[in-house]
């Protein structure tokens, strides 16, 4: 180790290897550009010469002792793996085990779904890898001579949160043509048939952003808003942009003027959100349940709670009633688009809730590939080559997967002259016997909470969100709603201060005159809440936080306000 690093220099290969570590020490520069670094620093050497070819040699060339025992272990099961294993096998047993048996508490998605359920069932001594295939109607160029659409799949068996993103969605093939022609279907049996392992027309879903959103409420929409006065319309348009969402909401509503630029996940928010409230004091009584049958129908389909056959019931029930008396209301929007939503019930029921079927993270694939087009011919050729591309620089780059853990964020310190201070203060008195404050309460402005992120009012980066608005568990079986002033840990347990909004009535009380009031009233009122501020604050255990609620200010009553639980966070937005 101390002989010359080359023949022309009388510095050591120990001395060089030294004072290189404590340079990229000092320049606190990666462990990738070090490697970088040594490996240019080794071109530029005279040859022959005794630098190491990368960090491992070096670091083993000074005897660097390793105070660490690496080890992999499944988080799910605790068991550890070997050294070249990166699947347990256990875990995917048991997971199939809990998808054949589920608990009371787990949410509606997909393998949940009467056809996943048979599969599993049909081949119980196998570990199924299923996929969702998407199409589009929709040339993915535009272009006289060649016409191009693309079909992409997703994985089942990855839980909502991940199989919604761009990485684990997959192109499965491009096909061209010369000439753009109709062949108005086929007769006979599809090719399909002999390739996927439900049978059709089951294995079919229909797409509910083009067939609820951008085609049926998009219509509904536009005719209800031209048969309102043109200052009521701006009205809305006002009250519609203003709204306010949880962080999350990348795209708001816009107002009724701008639904030529509409995208779905605006409508979305609009049907599943916003209709109600920013439409219930320029309607009919009538006029809104009648579209509130839709709008309500269309959420329970739509939302990841547990499934239980009354829901089914209940939306399709709502949706049927809306088909039957939509001549009342409309004359030219009974058409097929119409009719596919009685075919709802057997989409939730065999393939899960409508936000589990990836519809729009498909879009989003689809923009994604569409982007990768410069020139003028060849488009399906450049399609595939950058496709091939991108999924090669994803498997060189290095990315640190850091595993978020649920809990506090952002210490903050509450002074005394802060009313928090006070009421935190009061808490601490009554239940703990030490009398420091300060060691045992610790203040934070967010929390991650199963998952998902939650701010309170102390949060100011949080501009105008309402992340802080949440419904929560108070005693069993008893949910309330509030804002969360502060989150708190005390004696290794985290809590959040909420100021408590008090139920005044149920939000059906408005409706009563309507001849749906009987059909809506239960469904309606599992959603919308009527909250009147009160001056009563909860301390609550972080887990007993169930979800974000969307709050409106659009009830006749001023002094109160109209709130909503987010229907699916795990939905590509």
């Amino acid at each position: 180790m101390e002989s010359e690093l080359h023949p022309f220099t009388h510095i050591s290969v120990k001395n060089a290897m030294v004072e290189f570590l404590q340079l990229i020490r000092t320049s606190q520069i990666s462990k990738n550009e070090s490697e970088k670094f040594l490996s240019f620093v080794k071109s530029i050497l005279p040859f022959p010469d005794q630098m190491p070819k990368n960090m491992n040699t070096l670091l083993k060339g000074l005897n660097t002792a390793d105070y660490f025992n690496r080890r992999t272990i499944c988080i799910l099961c605790e068991k550890e793996l070997q050294k070249n294993q990166n699947l347990c096998s256990q875990y995917i047993e048991e997971y199939k085990k809990f998808i054949l048996n589920p608990d009371s508490q787990t949410p509606y998605d997909i393998p949940l779904g009467k056809a996943y359920q048979r599969l599993l069932r049909q081949y119980s001594n196998e570990n199924l890898l299923t996929i969702l295939l998407h199409v589009d109607g929709i040339s993915v160029v535009k272009s006289t001579n060649l016409k191009l659409w693309i079909c992409a799949a997703s994985l089942i068996e990855l839980p909502p949160s991940l199989r919604t993103r761009r990485s684990n969605m997959f192109l499965v093939s491009i096909e061209a043509q010369l000439t753009n022609r109709n062949v108005y279907g086929h007769l006979g049996t599809s090719i399909l048939d002999e390739v996927v392992d439900v049978s059709l027309p089951r294995a079919l879903i229909i797409d509910y952003a083009h067939v609820s959103l951008l085609r049926h409420f998009r219509d509904v929409i536009k005719t209800v808003a031209s048969s309102l006065a043109p200052a009521v319309r701006e009205k809305i348009d006002v009250s519609l942009r203003a709204q306010r969402f949880p962080y999350f909401f990348h795209r708001k509503m816009r107002g009724v003027a701008d639904f030529s630029f509409i995208k779905a996940v605006e409508l979305k928010n609009l049907l599943l959100y916003g209709f109600i409230p920013h439409f219930m004091n320029h309607l009919t009584i009538d006029q809104l349940c009648f579209i509130s049958l839709f709008t309500i129908g269309v959420r329970l389909f739509h939302a990841d709670n547990v499934f239980t056959p009354i829901i089914s019931t209940t939306a399709n029930e709502l949706l049927c009633k809306y088909y039957a008396d939509h001549h009342i209301y409309f004359l030219h929007h009974a058409n097929f688009v119409l009719h596919l939503h009685q075919h709802f019930q057997d989409v939730y029921e065999y393939h899960g809730p409508l936000s589990s079927i990836n519809t729009f993270s498909q879009e989003d694939f689809i923009g994604y590939i569409k982007k990768n087009k410069n020139g003028t011919t060849s488009f399906e050729n450049l399609f595939a080559y950058y496709y091939n591309i991108d999924v090669l620089l994803k498997k060189f780059k290095e990315t640190n997967l850091i595993r978020v853990v649920d809990g506090p964020l952002d210490v903050c310190l509450v002074r005394q002259e802060n009313p928090l201070f006070h009421e935190l203060s009061n808490y601490h008195q009554k239940s703990c016997d030490r009398n420091n404050y300060c060691q045992c309460i610790k203040t934070f402005r967010r929390c991650l909470i199963f998952k998902k992120m939650y701010h309170s009012l102390q949060y100011v980066k949080r501009k105008n969100t309402t992340s802080y608005f949440v419904k929560y568990l108070f005693r069993p079986g008893n949910f309330e709603f509030g804002s969360i002033k502060v989150f708190f840990q005390h004696q290794q347990q985290t809590y959040a201060l909420i100021q408590h909004f008090q139920v005044i009535n149920a939000f059906s009380d408005y409706l009563k005159d309507s001849r749906y009031y009987g059909l809506l009233k239960q469904a309606i009122d599992n959603f919308y809440f009527v909250l009147k501020k009160t001056n009563i604050t909860r301390i609550v255990l972080v887990e007993k936080i169930q979800t974000h609620m969307i709050v409106f200010q659009n009830i006749p009553e001023k002094a109160f306000i109209l709130a909503t639980p987010i229907s699916a966070i795990t939905e590509h937005d």
